[in-house]
């Protein structure tokens, strides 16, 4: 009987069946919040200024994708915005299950990676309703639904990720198209949403002071796969945060300010932190002593570090409560949660490298569940149409 279900889960039957299921929920969504006022919306109304009325975005990608599928498919804005958002769903669930095996091989069901995978893009912070009804306000998230630039730009982070990992961890001995589609990924990126890229460069800036001083391949390395982002980064701070700035919605400036989104929607704001940031903590606890070997899982905390400064302490000075930096934190912490787990399931690989006592373990099992269970609700309830955010 235990074989039967091993071999139930392990089919490609199965998985097929699993991301058609997400696929139509997380089409239902979309679709929802297409017939609201969300960001949805408000992009399937940027996308006909754009090719309307020349209209000028600093970050295109996902106007010219929708405009892209309109022109092959003849569908309206709303139907290809929700199908190209629930279809890249799926592709981030495929590239994380991918990245996971990556770097814990071993496991001998391949269910294993599925439901880690999607485990890995459910997870949010753990919701306490009596604290603060607002699931994701507040408190911020590694996986959000509401924001369609997000959708597009997450895909290409964790590949841009995962590829500069591979680059700067072995210069000179990695195959030369690695190096070239990790930039593109994250160009891509940038022209997606600059979010990750101005949390990311920095934390490979530290890591390389610190640990890659002497290392002049990785340095060529890190250059060749920023160069292209840089520039168009530059291109857009000018366009946005200048005076050379477009006049319209995205012209604004830079200010300094103290909690200024997250103060808005949380009662307490350090509380509020440590309900996202509670799984990360637990396993940082228990591989402090070997973090500094683990190079993809550090790399992803002083990411998270970053985006959390960010998110903290900057803000746009005509906009502060929309949060628009905030969003570096949230993909920083996804991508932390994600080498996380992959940490947390080398713990009960037989193989495993740490050793992590049963106590521990079990702690840990407990505040993931508890990531994964409001994640789970949250996600219920949006597809109910009971949030927006």
């Amino acid at each position: 009987m235990k074989r039967l279900i091993f071999r139930v889960l392990d089919s490609r039957t199965l998985e097929i069946l699993v991301f058609l299921a997400i696929f139509l929920l997380n089409l239902r969504l979309v679709y929802w919040q297409t017939q609201t006022e969300s960001d949805y919306s408000g992009h399937i109304d940027f996308t006909a200024k754009i090719f309307n009325e020349n209209f000028q975005m600093p970050h295109p990608l996902l106007h010219f994708l929708v405009h892209g599928g309109f022109l092959v498919t003849g569908m309206p804005y709303v139907f290809v915005m929700s199908l190209l958002v629930a279809s890249l769903s799926i592709v981030d669930i495929v590239i994380c299950k991918r990245v996971i095996r990556y770097y814990r091989p071993g496991f001998s069901h391949a269910s294993v990676y599925l439901f880690a995978a999607i485990a890995a893009n459910t997870f949010v912070a753990i919701f306490v309703p009596w604290y603060n009804p607002l699931p994701y306000l507040g408190q911020w998230s590694p996986n959000i639904w509401h924001n369609p630039t997000m959708a597009v730009l997450k895909p290409l982070a964790i590949l841009g990720f995962w590829g500069s990992l591979i680059t700067l961890g072995s210069p000179g001995f990695v195959r030369r198209w690695i190096p070239w589609l990790t930039s593109l990924c994250l160009f891509a990126g940038t022209l997606a949403k600059p979010s990750f890229i101005i949390c990311f460069i920095p934390a490979v800036g530290v890591f390389l002071l610190i640990f890659g001083r002497k290392s002049l391949g990785m340095w060529r390395s890190a250059i060749l796969l920023f160069l292209p982002s840089l520039s168009l980064l530059a291109w857009q701070f000018l366009r946005t945060y200048t005076r050379f700035a477009v006049p319209g919605i995205f012209q604004d400036k830079i200010v300094i300010s103290y909690f200024a989104a997250t103060g808005t929607y949380a009662p307490h704001v350090w509380f509020s932190s440590l309900l996202v940031l509670a799984f990360p903590l637990t396993v940082l606890v228990a591989i402090r002593k070997r973090l500094l070997r683990n190079m993809p899982l550090l790399v992803s905390f002083l990411l998270a570090f970053v985006g959390f400064l960010q998110g903290s302490f900057l803000a746009e000075e005509n906009k502060p409560a929309y949060g628009n930096f905030v969003f570096g934190y949230i993909i920083s912490l996804f991508m932390v949660y994600l080498f996380c787990l992959i940490e947390y399931l080398d713990w009960w690989h037989p193989e495993g490298k740490t050793k992590v006592s049963v106590a521990w373990k079990g702690v840990t099992s407990v505040v993931m569940a508890a990531h994964l269970i409001s994640g789970f609700i949250y996600w219920r309830d949006l597809i109910l149409g009971r949030y927006i955010f």
